[in-house]
């Protein structure tokens, strides 16, 4: 039995035992502790839930002939979100995003237009004869995240680009054709800055006349960089109730031709519609809401990654909107 006990066989038996009980009791973390909890980060990684309109349906005269009526078509949305350190990496992205547009062209040829997301710097990189390629091959929407209309709200957030640039760069766009659709934040300005940054974004936003703008009130995430601004007291955030009155304000000052969304998910409200045509209804519907919402201060502390954001106090972001 001493034999037994001191052969390197039995040494290397208890060993193999201890790897196997680990490794079991990795997996079973894996797949019974926290199993849920890794499937919902890989899939927020891996997918994103798109709303679309509805179909309108054809519109007849009292004679029943037509008026309008449905023609099927398709439309490919492409989203950069990766991030290149060097200009061959970015240059190798772009030869093989022109080769994705043309397996799309070459597939689907009824496709009538390819929307994507872009920056303002990555436009300006691009020489007008790329830009012009771009459109030739399909692409029609660019998505911009304008986010503010004031500069060192800009730099604040770290975004890559000023007002001017963005000037320049939209410019551009509208020589080739293309159209351009803004993203927006209120309540990044923070406190008592609402009114100023919504009167700089009217400013901006009538000028360079967007297809769409799309405003997503600002989460203050507890696991961002910023969170440790709003700490040390360098940002100060605003409520749910400034970030609606600073949309109205921006709502009432704008003058061009626009599609608006405005979701501010965290008090479940959203608003829509086409400005000048529909301003004062949005404009009643945002008064509605605020005279409901409490003076007393709420913000949009949250944390956890999408689709599974969860307010700080409990509870999913977007858990009516999904029942």
């Amino acid at each position: 039995m001493g034999r037994v006990i001191n052969s390197r066989i039995f040494a290397l038996a208890i060993i193999f035992t201890l790897m196997f009980c680990v490794l079991v009791g990795k997996l079973f973390d894996l797949q019974i502790v926290n199993g849920e909890d890794y499937l919902t980060r890989y899939v927020s990684k891996i997918q994103k839930t798109v709303y679309t309109p509805g179909t309108r349906g054809n519109i007849y005269d009292c004679n029943g002939r037509v008026l309008a009526y449905n023609k099927l078509a398709y439309s490919v949305t492409i989203q950069d979100t990766g991030a290149y350190t060097s200009d061959q990496t970015r240059n190798l992205m772009i030869f093989r995003l022109i080769q994705i547009l043309e397996m799309i062209r070459s597939y689907f040829p009824e496709c009538e237009e390819i929307n994507m997301d872009a920056t303002v710097t990555s436009i300006l990189k691009r020489s007008d004869a790329e830009l012009e390629a771009f459109y030739k091959l399909g692409v029609r929407h660019l998505y911009l995240g304008i986010e503010s209309g004031l500069d060192d709200v800009l730099a604040l957030m770290e975004k890559d680009h000023d007002q001017a640039q963005a000037y320049e760069a939209i410019e551009r766009l509208h020589r080739v054709g293309m159209i351009y659709d803004a993203h927006i934040m209120t309540g990044v300005a923070g406190k008592g800055r609402g009114i100023e940054n919504a009167r700089a974004l009217a400013e901006f936003l009538n000028r360079t006349e967007p297809a769409h703008v799309v405003n997503f009130s600002m989460f203050l995430h507890k696991e961002v960089p910023l969170y440790q601004n709003i700490l040390d007291g360098s940002f100060i955030p605003a409520s749910e109730r400034e970030n609606l009155e600073e949309e109205r304000c921006l709502i009432e000052l704008l003058t061009a031709d626009i599609l608006y969304d405005g979701f501010h998910d965290f008090i479940e409200f959203r608003v829509r519609g086409r400005i000048p045509k529909d301003k004062e209804k949005m404009l009643a519907r945002l008064d509605q809401v605020i005279k409901a919402t409490p003076k007393t201060e709420v913000y949009s502390y949250v944390q956890g990654e999408c689709p599974a954001l969860e307010r700080c106090g409990g509870g999913s972001v977007w858990q009516n909107a999904m029942n």
